[in-house]
């Protein structure tokens, strides 16, 4: 019983320490699990404060931003408002809009013409005399019938579209002058309605004074191409061009020498004193004058019949471009015809006058032309005519009156020649004259002559025989028509007998000899006819002539002949039906030239 008790009491104890073992190992293993928990824990609690640190961090920067998409949000709030007040305006713009174009509409349906000024813009500034574009458009469905375009309310031009639907127009004007300028346009449908009009307006003006002076000369000569070709003219060819300056024709029409030489030589001087054109008293020095070394303009009136000379240099606007119109007809005519291949030095004297003329005659037609035409207004057709009395001056006073008679016959009776060939037959006419020139003043004298083609006959002189050794020849050339009227004048015969004695001229040449001993003059005068009645006509009055200068009526010679003797001594013979008149210092002389003849 007691070992039983005992053994249960170790049992007991047994069973005690079992337990007492397990519940210590049970407390290490839960020591060892709570040390690993804690372990856990702190790692955990480190990792949290990280998180937490970095969620204070995250936090702090979405605040910031927070607080800076507030404010932007803001901002955006008030430009949303701003916004919504433009879109509201352009709301109200868009309606207005709308509305005016359904008006537009409205307005087009009912005028059914549209119409544009393309050019010029509104508002341009443009040179005077210079063209301008004008760029007209319209449509209409019942198509256009004229586009009409005005400057300034006075029709430009109105231009018929044959009722296309739609028609442009493009022409050029040019305003005459400085000033503004409105052009306007319009258009007329097929159904008859008027376009409401368009119009714009434009400056018209110079940039410079010179710029305004060029302009204008450049109008007055594009007028005066105009006129004078009014069309096209197929070009001048020559087949050898003669180098001549310009400026030197007409020098050299006048007197037969360029400008760089003297015009008059003591030869020509003893020819026209042979001629009784010149005193004997006459020296070189007289001869010089402007009007014979191209510094003096002319002008022939032929309304006044009276010529007016002017220098050269500043003038009034008008005056100045009318005055240029002459030079600047030389310039053209030279260019156009090639005068320049002229062999000036071959014509005789007779021809290079009648060239003269030709030439003279067209500057001072075109000139008058222009000034009595449409080109000017009356004010400044005014200020020509004051202009020319105003430089009315005594330039000619100083010459004899043979010189001033030759130099105004290529402007005086070279417009006449000129206007009656353009009276006739326009200026194809004149184109003619310069493709076969005038080759006498027969011709200038009587345009009826140069349109017949009565050329002047050739005449010839003999020259002196051996028993005249110490006569030298000083000159010889074709007397024409002219200057056989002036010498008949230098005699003494009225106007009315000069010229019933001087038609009928058919050709002539004059021969001069001096002595060179004692320096006495032989000429001799062959002149050709057109009928035997002219001729007989002019021996009998210049038969009248020489009785009256020899206060005799001559002494006859075999065959009817006449000869005179005074201081000096002149025969007039018939051969052949010519005239041949024979001056010399003695009748001996005299007869011992015609004996030779």
């Amino acid at each position: 019983m007691k070992q039983t008790s005992f053994i249960a009491i170790l049992l007991t104890i047994l069973m005690l320490l079992l337990v007492m073992i397990a519940a210590v190992v049970f407390l290490v293993q839960r020591n060892q699990e709570l040390t690993q928990m804690v372990e856990i824990q702190s790692s955990d609690q480190e990792t949290m404060v990280e998180m937490s640190e970095d969620m204070a961090t995250d936090l702090a920067v979405r605040q910031a931003a927070l607080e800076s998409a507030e404010a932007t949000r803001e901002a955006l709030a008030g430009q949303i408002t701003v916004d919504q007040e433009r879109i509201q305006e352009l709301k109200e713009e868009l309606s207005q809009t709308e509305s005016s174009l359904s008006q537009a509409e409205s307005e087009i349906q009912d005028l059914a013409i549209q119409l544009f000024i393309f050019s010029p813009k509104d508002g341009a500034v443009v040179p005077p005399l210079e063209p301008v574009e004008l760029f007209v458009a319209a449509r209409s469905d019942a198509g256009i019938e004229t586009i009409e375009i005005t400057i300034d309310g006075e029709i430009l031009v109105r231009y018929p579209s044959e009722g296309q639907p739609t028609s442009t127009i493009r022409t050029e004007w040019a305003p005459p002058e400085e000033g503004e300028y409105l052009i306007e346009a319009v258009a007329r449908d097929g159904d008859g309605r008027l376009s409401e009009p368009e119009s714009v307006t434009i400056r018209a003006a110079f940039s410079t004074p010179a710029a305004r002076t060029s302009a204008l000369l450049r109008l007055t000569e594009n007028e005066v191409i105009a006129l004078r070709f009014p069309e096209p003219l197929e070009t001048m060819v020559q087949p050898e061009v003669v180098e001549v300056n310009p400026d030197d024709l007409h020098q050299l029409l006048l007197t037969g020498r360029g400008v760089e030489e003297s015009p008059f030589s003591d030869d020509d001087v003893l020819v026209l004193q042979a001629l009784d054109l010149l005193p004997a008293d006459t020296d070189t020095d007289d001869l010089i004058n402007p009007a014979y070394d191209g510094t003096t303009l002319v002008y022939y009136d032929p309304d006044a019949e009276e010529l007016t000379f002017y220098e050269p240099g500043d003038q009034p606007e008008t005056f100045g471009r009318w005055v240029h119109i002459h030079d600047f007809t030389h310039q053209v005519l030279n260019e156009t015809f090639q005068l320049d291949a002229l062999e000036i030095s071959s014509l005789d004297r007779d021809a290079r006058s009648a060239v003269r003329a030709l030439l003279e005659g067209e500057a001072t037609y075109l000139q008058y032309l222009y000034a009595k035409g449409d080109y000017l207004e009356a004010e400044q057709q005014s200020e020509i005519f004051e202009g020319l009395s105003a430089a009315a001056s005594n330039t000619m006073d100083d010459l004899p009156p043979y010189l001033q008679d030759e130099f105004a016959f290529a402007y005086s009776d070279g417009l006449l020649f000129v206007q009656s060939l353009h009276e006739q037959d326009g200026y194809s006419a004149l184109n003619e004259a310069w493709l076969k020139l005038p080759e006498s003043t027969e011709q200038i004298l009587h345009p009826d002559r140069y349109r017949a083609g009565d050329r002047p006959l050739p005449v010839t002189i003999d020259p002196l025989g051996e028993d005249f050794e110490n006569w030298r020849l000083v000159g010889e050339d074709v007397l024409g028509e002219y200057q056989l009227r002036q010498h008949l004048q230098a005699l003494g015969l009225a106007t009315n007998q000069i010229d019933q004695a001087a038609t009928g001229w058919g050709g002539g040449r004059y021969v001069v000899y001096q002595n060179e001993n004692n320096g006495d003059l032989i000429l001799q005068l062959r002149l050709a006819w057109d009928t035997p009645e002219d001729s007989s006509e002019f021996a009998a009055t210049y038969g009248t002539l020489l009785s009256q200068r020899y206060d005799s009526q001559g002494v006859a010679l075999p065959g009817g002949d006449l000869c005179w003797e005074g201081e000096d001594a002149t025969c007039l013979l018939t051969p052949a039906g010519d005239i041949l008149i024979v001056r010399g210092p003695d009748l001996e002389t005299v007869n011992a030239i015609v004996a030779n003849q």
